[in-house]
């Protein structure tokens, strides 16, 4: 049965139909079927057993589908999330804040390890020392400044520092000069800030009546901290003097930024942006003075241009800094180099000062020496200013250095004050206002346009009769108004 049953099989393989034959029998099978259709009760039995066909899931292969383009999407959303929106939340924590630490660890050393020039780090450095200082001023004007935040503070400063020292080491290896401009600017930064500083310790004294004997103040420790910078800064730099050509190269780039910074100080009050203004005009000054000096004597224009790129450097902290130029006066941080005119005008100025004080002092005096009670040793000693006031005229008379006559000036007119304050405590005679000019002469200030603008008043002649009662004044010996009193 089996070998027939293969015969039949073998042999229906070699049969086959022509094409007419297949047409005929697929027109009699169609034929058959429209003819004799399927009944209903066959057709639900066929739809349930195809039904009854279904696999039957087992609880332990269970299929789950997973939404993978959801996942993949949420997933950029919250990459986005950490390594965009909350590094730029963080830049306005300040310490104490959830997100400080990701400012101060994940912020900043993204950007010191992305930044690969050793002068560019330094700025950099320079740049976290000015926001750790300004975080800090931030929260004392809050009152948040607690000690441990103080004392974190100060630290940070001092890492700052330390890391910019070392590489402004790093360049001194490869390029001494690169490296001592560097620390200048860095030095001057520094300078600013503890000028800052201490003016705010000052304020602080001024307003607190519990002021401990060493003075210290809420932002001691920070203070503390910048002088112990600035002190460690300044060390390497006595022996390097950098090129002239290096010097002017640094100078041109912070002019540069210097002019396109006041370009922008809308922030500032106009009487600060005149003053700006003016140092702006006294370091150009100073720029082609250097010029001019190079083609004599280079060593002194190289310390024109370092005096200058200090300037600068004060200058740019004190317009990018606003609690630095909201607590410190400019003319403090960077004084006013006056002009040859202007130089001129302030000794004119100071001379009349003097010689009016003078006057005043000269007409207390005779009225007081006119008395019956007067003590003679008193008078004496007011007499004695009197001629150190006259020995310091003689030297500004004298001494054509605008520095020294300016220091002979001030310490006269201190002197004068003083002996005018002893008089008033002493209850002696006042002056009239018809007797003694009053008008005081202005003295320049901190603007071109004040400083020029001096009052060319004179001082009144004495009557001969008061000239001949302190004619003998001045001929004592000098000693000073605190013996006086």
């Amino acid at each position: 049965m089996k070998r027939f049953s293969e015969q039949f099989h073998t042999k229906s393989q070699s049969v086959t139909l022509s094409s007419t034959e297949k047409q005929e029998l697929r027109e009699r099978l169609v034929s058959y079927m429209e003819y004799h259709p399927l009944p209903a009760e066959l057709k639900s039995a066929k739809k349930s057993s195809v039904a009854s066909k279904s696999p039957v899931l087992h609880e332990a292969f269970k299929t789950v589908s997973l939404p993978l383009s959801l996942i993949f999407k949420s997933s950029a959303v919250a990459v986005a999330l950490v390594l965009v929106v909350v590094p730029f939340m963080a830049e306005q924590s300040v310490p104490g804040d959830t997100l400080y630490a990701v400012k101060v660890q994940f912020n900043e050393e993204v950007r010191s390890t992305l930044t690969f020039d050793s002068y560019e780090k330094v700025e950099w450095e320079t740049q976290r020392v000015n926001r750790r200082i300004a975080e800090a001023r931030l929260l004392e004007s809050e009152g948040r400044l607690t000690d441990e935040v103080e004392a974190e503070v100060a630290q940070a400063v001092r890492t700052h520092t330390q890391n910019a020292q070392k590489e402004i080491e790093i360049m001194r290896e490869l390029d001494a000069e690169e490296a001592t401009i560097a620390s200048i600017e860095f030095d001057s930064n520094l300078e600013a800030q503890a000028a800052s500083l201490k003016e705010d310790s000052d304020e602080d004294e001024s307003e607190s009546a519990a002021v401990t004997p060493e003075g210290e103040g809420s932002s001691n420790l920070i203070a503390d901290a910048v002088d112990e910078s600035r002190a460690l800064n300044e060390q390497p730099n006595a022996s390097t003097t950098p090129s002239y050509v290096k010097l002017s190269a640094r100078v041109e780039q912070n002019t540069t930024r210097m002019y396109e910074l006041s370009n922008k100080l809308e922030s500032l009050n106009p009487n600060t942006k005149e003053n700006v203004a003016r140092r702006i005009q006294d370091i150009d000054r100073s720029v082609e003075k250097a010029i001019e000096k190079a083609q004599e004597n280079e060593g002194e224009a190289q310390d024109i241009l370092i005096d200058v790129l200090k300037r600068t450097q004060k200058l740019i902290v004190f317009m990018t800094d606003f609690e630095v130029s909201g607590t410190i006066d400019i003319e403090e941080l960077v004084p006013v180099v006056l002009t040859s005119d202007e130089e001129v005008a302030e000794i004119s100025a100071y001379k009349k000062e003097i010689t009016q004080k003078q006057a005043e002092i000269e007409t207390s005096l005779g009225a007081a020496a006119a008395g019956v009670e007067t003590n003679i040793d008193f008078i004496d000693k007011i007499e004695s200013g009197l001629s150190q006031i006259g020995t310091l005229s003689i030297a500004i008379n004298e001494s054509s250095d605008f520095s020294e006559i300016k220091r002979y000036a001030l310490e006269a007119i201190e002197l004068a004050d003083d002996l005018q304050l002893v008089l008033e405590k002493n209850n002696l005679p006042t002056v009239p206002e018809s007797e003694v000019p009053t008008q005081e002469p202005a003295r320049p200030t901190s603007t071109a346009t004040t400083t020029a603008s001096t009052t060319a008043s004179t001082t009144e002649e004495l009557p001969e009769s008061e000239i001949a009662t302190t004619s003998s004044s001045s001929q004592e010996v000098a000693t000073t108004s605190v013996e006086a009193q």
